[in-house]
């Protein structure tokens, strides 16, 4: 696919453009929800932006998302309470 010189010199095109970058990105992330070190219930989308903006590695915060890190600084991934079969 990117071997194709016409084909990634189309992409490289499409992507300097700012709005056309900005709206790939948005498609691209995901919803996530996440306990705040207060215990509140924060819900985001974009890990890796929301990683900036609150001085937290994205890597370690992907790991607690996917349930492979228990918590990053206090945030911990919520879960809701799966319902209890009678």
């Amino acid at each position: 696919y990117h071997n194709r010189p016409e084909v990634k010199e189309k992409f490289i095109r499409i992507m300097k453009n700012p709005e056309t970058r900005k709206k790939a990105v948005n498609n691209r992330a995901k919803d996530h929800a996440f306990l705040n070190p207060q215990g509140k219930l924060v819900q985001i989308h974009n890990l890796a932006k929301f990683c900036r903006e609150n001085n937290l590695n994205a890597g370690h915060m992907g790991d607690v998302a996917r349930g492979k890190r228990k918590s990053h600084k206090d945030w911990k991934r919520y879960t809701a309470l799966p319902i209890k079969l009678l």
